[in-house]
């Protein structure tokens, strides 16, 4: 797979996207990592991009207004007021920790913040196409239970996505993002983050879990793929649709593809420790993606992994 221009729209999709010039789109979460990739390629689509975001934007291009999409009242106020013509679903609590104290905040956020974007946008203008974001945390664990807070949280929603679409004809629909990783800012805990700055400042960093497979997106496809589905009239089944590489990378094959781009050791990862669990994840089915959207990946682990490693070593000059 080439690796796509690093500036601007490819022709292709600059074509395809073109109902969105001039179209009120409004992003939630637009602040965040896939929100602001999202909203860039909308921006450069043409749209009149708007956020719905808890902190202040960093962006002068969009409109942000300062609202928890949990808020019911407030987000139907605002998308009353826009009337967008697409809304992407992007807000969220991503934290996956097992503990009881996650269970509260994730379904205010999750749960009651999906229903309150999907009700406002039905009430505002029923032909809005609305794409969700999903969380590939809802396939873990044998049974639903045994996932997460925010596993669960996720499941729910989507469900909430696909009951709209059902019983009120709301072009609604949902996508399951993969492991998502890019040039863009992430909390330092994250995972690459984390190892591209210890690298660079002449630390091993700590890794747990380097036995665990993991699929691997590139942020740049995942947006694409955003776009793409938001020209779908509706979604093609209840659940989420897979986006992803298809394929399976070890963190331990990552972190020394990492190290080997910029040029330290190479990192032997060592074995799962006794007792720890193996938590397998699965690899995304990019085939109904292909089919209903036209979308694939277009970015292999190794460019993308470059261009994330450049990306960081430039915000550090």
């Amino acid at each position: 797979m080439a690796r796509p221009a690093v500036n601007g729209v490819r022709a292709e999709d600059r074509r395809r996207w073109a109902p969105y010039r001039d179209a009120t789109v409004v992003v939630t979460g637009g602040n965040g990592f896939i929100g602001r990739a999202v909203s860039s390629l909308l921006i450069e689509a043409g749209a009149e991009v708007h956020w719905i975001s808890r902190s202040a934007g960093v962006d002068t291009r969009v409109r942000t207004h300062r609202a928890n999409v949990a808020e019911r009242d407030a987000s139907r106020r605002i998308l009353a007021q826009l009337r967008p013509d697409y809304v992407f679903h992007l807000a969220g609590r991503t934290n996956a920790d097992k503990a009881y104290e996650h269970v509260w905040p994730t379904f205010d956020t999750n749960v009651a913040g999906t229903l309150n974007v999907l009700a406002g946008t039905l009430e505002a203008n029923p032909a809005c196409r609305v794409v969700c974001c999903a969380s590939m945390e809802e396939l873990w664990g044998t049974t639903i239970g045994a996932s997460s807070p925010y596993g669960v949280s996720k499941r729910v929603a989507s469900m909430y996505v696909a009951m709209f679409a059902a019983l009120y004809d709301l072009a609604a629909m949902s996508l399951r993002p993969f492991f998502v990783y890019g040039p863009g800012r992430q909390p330092e805990g994250k995972l690459l983050p984390y190892v591209i700055n210890e690298l660079a400042a002449g630390r091993m960093p700590a890794l747990r879990s380097v036995d665990r497979a993991m699929d691997w997106v590139y942020l740049d496809d995942v947006s694409r793929a955003f776009l793409h589905a938001g020209l779908s009239g509706r979604s093609p089944t209840d659940d989420p649709v897979d986006i992803g590489s298809g394929t399976l990378t070890r963190i331990g094959d990552v972190v020394r593809t990492v190290a080997e781009i910029m040029g330290r050791p190479l990192i032997e990862a060592a074995p799962v420790a006794d007792g720890q669990l193996r938590e397998l994840s699965p690899a995304a089915d990019t085939s109904l993606a292909h089919r209903t959207y036209g979308w694939q990946p277009l970015t292999d682990l190794r460019s993308g992994l470059e261009a994330t490693v450049e990306w960081y070593l430039g915000q550090r000059l």
